[in-house]
């Protein structure tokens, strides 16, 4: 009778599902928005013009507004829609969506 040993440095491959992998993406996305978010607050000064209602592209408006909350609201939706959504559709949503963010 032999026994077989495996070496405890061998690793091992496992398969994980492709919506996994790009929910998985679009949340490391989604910690860089908050890792580059908190670090800008993090200079001096930077505090101080948000409180005055002043962003990197000029004066605070509500429009300025919907279109920074519609950046930071798409990754959060693609985290949920890489999970539930078809293959298909899945597929080609994300690579839309990918493109758009990285142009």
């Amino acid at each position: 009778m032999s026994v077989k040993r495996t070496s405890s440095k061998s690793l091992t491959n496992y398969h994980v599902n492709i919506k996994i992998k790009l929910a998985a993406l679009w949340t490391a996305l989604m910690f860089l928005y908050v890792y580059a978010d908190f670090f800008q607050l993090m200079t001096p000064k930077k505090l101080e013009k948000m409180i005055d209602l002043q962003t990197p592209m000029g004066p605070t408006s509500p429009e300025i507004l919907v279109i920074f909350s519609v950046i930071l609201i798409i990754p959060s939706l693609m985290i949920f829609l890489s999970v539930f959504l078809k293959t298909q559709i899945n597929k080609w949503l994300n690579i839309c969506i990918a493109a758009l963010y990285a142009s």
